[in-house]
């Protein structure tokens, strides 16, 4: 891509590679894209649901949430998942 015309692009200069997969995130822009594709509202809600349900299931008890903090990496410099165990 090229962002803007200079006579003195010698130099490619790369800022990181991808050496696992990253996450997506549904912000605004892409759930726009997602419709103009023809992606049904419906596909949306159940998404939606299901991450509900899942998030709900963190916090019914201290085991999953201690599990989760410690997955994401959630103040894992002062070990707070330890705070909740």
């Amino acid at each position: 891509m090229i962002k803007f015309k200079s006579k003195d692009m010698q130099d490619l200069g790369i800022c990181d590679m991808v050496s696992k997969p990253i996450l997506l995130v549904l912000n605004r822009q892409m759930i726009k894209i997602l419709e103009d594709m023809g992606v049904l509202d419906d596909w949306f809600f159940k998404l939606q649901n299901t991450e509900l349900t899942r998030l709900r299931g963190i916090t019914t008890n201290i085991h999953n949430t201690v599990n989760f903090l410690k997955a994401q990496n959630v103040g894992e410099s002062i070990q707070l998942y330890k705070l909740f165990r």
